[in-house]
């Protein structure tokens, strides 16, 4: 058997008879229209108005911090007042970080296939945020108090998916620039844990359990109005499909896109049916099961059967997550 060798330019010559790159050519055509990446979004007009953006943003993202630190802090006073059990004190500072880690995906998909404007969506999620807070220094028992950090929760969880796609989308390319908003961005977070633990001692202190949730509802609906002010409009679809860029600016503009679409992508519908539900729900209700369960085995011991009962749902739905 004999073997036919083909020199190296052969090669070349057998694949590559109409291939032309004029890699020169296209890189000072793609040059020509990169935006400029560490100046100032034009979206944004002014300095003061990046500034108050950021820090909006900032403060949306850290409303579970500032909440979770406030009720922890102050767990001792209200269970004092509200005669509270030791479950009850348990959930009253976990139901909210709970419910926000268990939702933050489903409402992150939410976010991101645009069924409302990701500004409308933000500004909804603090207000509603703003008034379960308010309605929770109403609370007249440690069960309905619970059931409130709760919900607050979940508005967390839709906030925090809001205010990190509207700051990507603002800032969409790699620079500099990118890198300090982000890491002031990211401040937010211990800042929220520092100046809730002291303002809400301090006030718990001096004016009672109910003055940290009134500052905390007060607060957050004031960032809501200034979110309404500062926070840009967002276009629907990826910032990819609605960036314009020339030589000398970088704008968002809007497109007839026809609503519930994008371009290029499945409609909204079918995006929102796509996501597994079902799956969601199995998770979250057997975690929550199984929570309960082992909260009230102090309280009850594993002698009762409801704690039995709960903690063999919640497996048993564990299973069908799996399944």
């Amino acid at each position: 058997m004999k073997y036919s060798w083909k020199t190296s330019e052969e090669t070349y010559d057998d694949g590559l008879h109409d291939i032309s790159l004029d890699d020169e050519a296209n890189r000072q055509e793609n040059h020509a229209f990169q935006p400029s990446t560490s100046s100032r979004p034009d979206i944004l007009g002014s300095a003061f108005h990046e500034f108050a953006f950021v820090a909006l943003i900032a403060m949306a993202a850290a409303s579970s911090v500032f909440l979770q630190r406030s009720m922890v802090v102050i767990a001792a006073d209200i269970a004092e007042a509200l005669s509270m059990s030791p479950a009850e004190t348990a959930w009253s500072t976990a139901a909210s970080a709970l419910t926000t880690g268990a939702l933050l995906i489903p409402f992150g998909h939410l976010a991101d296939i645009d069924m409302v404007p990701r500004k409308t969506f933000l500004l909804v999620s603090l207000a509603a945020y703003a008034l379960i807070v308010a309605l929770a220094a109403l609370a007249p028992g440690g069960v309905v108090l619970d059931i409130l950090a709760g919900l607050a929760g979940v508005a967390c969880a839709a906030t925090i998916p809001a205010a990190v796609g509207i700051l990507s989308l603002v800032y969409p390319r790699a620079s500099r620039r990118k890198n300090i908003i982000f890491s002031s961005f990211l401040m937010g977070n211990p800042a929220a844990t520092v100046v809730g633990g002291l303002v809400s001692g301090e006030l718990a202190s001096v004016c009672g359990w109910k003055a940290p949730f009134i500052f905390l509802a007060a607060l957050y609906a004031f960032i809501a109005v200034l979110g309404w002010a500062f926070v840009p409009d967002i276009p629907p679809g990826n910032s990819a499909d609605f960036l314009t860029t020339s030589p000398a600016r970088w704008s968002y503009t809007f497109y007839p896109v026809m609503p519930g679409t994008r371009t290029g992508s499945p409609t909204t519908w079918s995006s929102l049916v796509k996501f597994d539900w079902t799956g969601t729900f199995f998770i979250l209700a057997g975690t929550l099961l199984s929570t309960v369960a082992l909260t009230i085995v102090p309280g009850q011991s594993w002698e009762t059967p409801t704690a039995i009962i709960l903690l063999l749902l919640g497996f048993l739905l564990f299973g069908c997550f799996v399944l």
